[in-house]
């Protein structure tokens, strides 16, 4: 019977002592073996697998690095580290951002980087407008908008209109301009009449252009001449009317004609 049970897969024999298999040996199967005896101090941890002191490594810590191989890294040579896949350096120290980080930006950590201001993104490969680029801007670094055509500004926020809205006008839109009464048109440059026009006259400019015959502010009155004609003991004058009365075309027509007077 042994005094103690055997560790890792040893089987005590009929005299008391463990028989231990061929990766561990002691009085219980307690300690690993290294078929290739640790050097330089080290230690065997796990069977065939050496705990090595610092500047050392290898199978058996026959390796020597003046530096210690960080994150994981093996040295493999005389000052020569291994490193796994998400760091590089000498040391193994520096980290790796696979598909690299843009606009001045540092990898601080495996495929993490540190955007300078400005910039974001995990490649910090977009810029950053603040605040953002309006009416369909585009920010194309730090805080610099291209704008649309027909905007303008730092942020596009202001309209440009080619003409400038006239009387009073205000450009609302690109080349549209929002008008005070009475203008109207696509820079305000017309003018309502704020009273209809009559009798076939035409409103220009805000006052009505009236046709022969007629005047006033709406063209709502006739011209009419006059004429002098004498009369006992003084001289006067009498309207001029021009109108028009049938007659007939001819002796044997039988078709109507008009005549003016």
């Amino acid at each position: 019977m042994c005094e103690s049970p055997c560790l890792h897969g040893g089987v005590c024999g009929p005299d008391g002592v463990c028989k231990c298999t061929v990766n561990y040996t002691g009085s219980y199967c307690q300690d690993p073996v290294c078929v290739l005896p640790c050097q330089h101090g080290g230690q065997c941890v796990l069977p065939g697998q050496c705990e090595c002191p610092h500047g050392y490594s290898g199978p058996s810590c026959d390796v020597r690095c003046s530096f210690a191989c960080q994150n994981g890294g093996q040295c493999i040579g005389l000052n020569i580290c291994r490193c796994n896949r998400l760091y590089s350096g000498t040391d193994c120290s520096q980290p790796v951002c696979s598909r690299g980080c843009y606009n001045g930006g540092r990898c601080v950590a495996p495929n993490l980087c540190l955007c300078p201001l400005g910039f974001y993104g995990k490649r910090c490969q977009k810029v950053r407008c603040k605040p953002k680029c309006e009416n369909g801007g585009v920010c194309v670094s730090p805080d610099l908008c291209v704008c649309s055509p027909g905007f303008f500004g730092s942020r596009c926020q202001k309209v440009k209109c080619k003409i400038t809205c006239l009387n009073g006008g205000t450009c609302i839109a690109p080349n549209k301009c929002q008008c005070p009464p009475p203008f109207y048109g696509r820079f305000c440059h017309k003018e309502k009449c704020q009273q209809m026009c009559h009798n076939g006259g035409r409103c220009q400019n805000g006052k009505c252009r009236c046709p022969p015959g007629f005047y006033g502010r709406r063209c709502e009155m006739r011209i009419c001449n006059y004429e002098e004609f004498q009369v006992p003991h003084r001289k006067t004058y009498r309207k001029i009317i021009h109108e028009q009365y049938p007659v007939p075309c001819g002796i044997w027509s039988e078709k109507t004609c008009f005549r003016t007077r």
